[in-house]
């Protein structure tokens, strides 16, 4: 990628979230357009005129959903029934459009389904990981266990609003934060770099903070190394078991290195460089004692 190149995109990272385009190599493609076009140069009212030549037809999305729907025998409707997913998914999600329509019908199955497991409840905006009440989850029916990759997910939403609350309730509104493993830190500093809006990072660092505190007090042992129970881990009966795991382990590095970067964005420094110190250690104990 040319270098001159890269403060255009950055400045552009809202398109990329409304799925409008597709940027590879030099080249900047509309989604539903043929040929490149550089980055460079397209500014102001120019980028504007070409991404509104550039959308995906909405009746791409409205197959699917109609597909989707027909196919499936909806037991346990949420906030947001079938009936709403189309309304929902075209003002709400990135339109993709592929060569491959194997990976383009696994796209948008994974939002028609995602969308099914939003649910408003008077603490917000929160994200089940089933539709039938589970008796191991939750406060409204939550579990930590597929948080992390839900706000993966879930920050390609172009309303702010659902994650936004979700990450609020983890922290408190009642969530049980460290029933089973979850980067949170990380997946709350990850949903931020989406919008370029890090209040809410900012905002509950603190939060982040205190949580980091009773992992290490409930979680590491003397030596440095954070154990965990193989169910806790989201990872029933594997072959590791439980203990001084991997993953709880790097989850914890990457928490405290986005603890570290949330610091260091609102001035603390010393606060920041502690957290960056605790990524180090782990990180060098991960190495020696846990990699083969």
């Amino acid at each position: 990628m040319k270098k001159q190149l890269i403060p255009n995109m950055l400045k552009r990272r809202n398109f990329l979230k409304k799925g409008l385009l597709f940027i590879t190599g030099t080249s900047c493609f509309p989604v539903s357009g043929h040929f490149p076009l550089p980055v460079s140069g397209i500014t102001g009212k120019g980028m504007n005129n070409l991404l509104q030549k550039s959308i995906i037809g909405e009746h791409l999305l409205s197959r699917y959903v109609r597909e989707f729907n027909q196919m499936d025998n909806e037991l346990y409707p949420q906030t947001i029934p079938n009936d709403d997913a189309f309304h929902f998914l075209k003002n709400n999600i990135p339109l993709f459009e592929c060569p491959d329509k194997e990976l383009e019908k696994t796209y948008y199955f994974r939002w028609w389904t995602f969308r099914k497991h939003l649910r408003r409840t008077v603490d917000g905006w929160v994200i089940t990981e089933f539709l039938p009440q589970m008796g191991h989850a939750g406060k409204h029916n939550t579990i930590s266990c597929p948080a992390g990759h839900q706000f993966r997910e879930g920050r390609w939403l172009h309303s702010e609003k659902v994650l936004h609350d979700y990450a609020i309730f983890w922290f408190r509104k009642g969530g049980d934060i460290r029933r089973y493993s979850f980067w949170v830190a990380d997946s709350v500093l990850e949903y931020c770099k989406v919008s370029g809006d890090y209040s809410l990072a900012e905002a509950l660092l603190p939060d982040m903070v205190k949580n980091y505190s009773k992992w290490e007090e409930s979680r590491m042992d003397p030596n440095g190394l954070y154990w965990q129970i193989d169910v806790r881990d989201g990872m029933e009966v594997s072959i590791s078991g439980s203990g001084y795991r991997a993953t709880i382990n790097s989850y914890q590095y990457g928490d405290a290195m986005a603890i570290s970067q949330i610091a260091k964005r609102v001035g603390q420094n010393d606060l920041a460089e502690k957290f960056r110190q605790k990524a180090v250690i782990i990180r060098q104990h991960l190495n020696k004692y846990l990699w083969d």
